[in-house]
């Protein structure tokens, strides 16, 4: 048996495609057709708990400097500022979209495989093209006979 790839979360081997998830799934990869990539749902949707945080420290800071006008206001202050920019330009990140391997299973549309990293996603990817590749390669040529 010859493996194509083998990761964390998938393996691909010249006969199965496993995903490797709570409920691992192995399918045989002759009973794949129509395989097709695609692009899922948004995984995490923006979370206002950053948001508020990032508030909350800069009111806490701003407070501290109009009560004790000292060089460790200052200090809150510059953190709080920073803490906020940074909680502000990582926010938009939190929406992850996944990339999906969708194929025809028996005669049913499946999701294959789905992943966010890209990098990945392209490895299981290139891995199914390669084993589709080499399995019509070895499929033997069907002849067909005519009979009289």
């Amino acid at each position: 048996m010859r493996i194509y790839y083998r990761g964390p979360d998938a393996i691909v081997t010249d006969e199965h495609f496993v995903w490797r998830t709570t409920s691992p799934r192995a399918v045989p990869i002759r009973d794949l057709r129509s395989i097709g990539l695609g692009r899922g749902e948004i995984k995490n949707g923006r979370s206002t708990l950053p948001v508020a945080i990032g508030a909350a420290t800069l009111a806490l800071a701003t407070a501290a400097w109009l009560t004790f006008d000292t060089g460790l206001s200052y200090g809150l202050i510059a953190g709080a500022i920073s803490g906020a920019v940074l909680t502000l330009t990582t926010w938009h990140r939190r929406n992850l979209r996944s990339w999906q391997l969708r194929a025809i299973f028996r005669g049913t549309q499946i999701t294959l495989y789905s992943c966010t990293d890209e990098r990945v996603f392209n490895q299981v990817t290139r891995a199914l093209r390669r084993t589709m590749e080499e399995e019509r390669r070895s499929r033997p040529a069907r002849r067909l006979a005519t009979v009289r």
